[in-house]
């Protein structure tokens, strides 16, 4: 009998931490902090909203340039990371060739670890 009660009592204590310690139905985890930003040059800008992530950060947004009249006057994008100290350069990433803009706008996503 001590046997089959203390396996019940067991199971009822298991299930209970299992409720107890389950999170809320519904419930969602902390947003990233992320920032927005525009950065314009002549007729040519970049805007979008930079996500802090625990060890890197991601880059979204859209790139913009008015002419298409060559290279120079394509839109690529860059992000770099860097020490708190801006010393040490931790990691880069730049939009793709299919990315760049050269007389119309684009979207870009970019990932940089640190």
């Amino acid at each position: 009998m001590r046997t089959h009660l203390a396996a019940a009592l067991g199971t009822v204590v298991l299930t209970a931490g299992t409720l107890l310690g389950a999170p809320a139905a519904g419930a969602h985890t902390a947003a990233y902090p992320s920032t927005d930003f525009e950065v314009t040059v002549g007729n040519t800008w970049t805007k979008g909203t930079v996500t802090w992530l625990n060890r890197s950060v991601v880059v979204t947004g859209t790139h913009k340039s008015v002419s298409s009249a060559g290279l120079a006057y394509c839109r690529l994008t860059w992000a770099y990371t860097y020490n708190a100290a801006d010393t040490v350069q931790l990691g880069s990433n730049d939009s793709k060739p299919v990315d760049t803009a050269c007389g119309t706008s684009k979207n870009l996503v970019l990932s940089t670890i640190l």
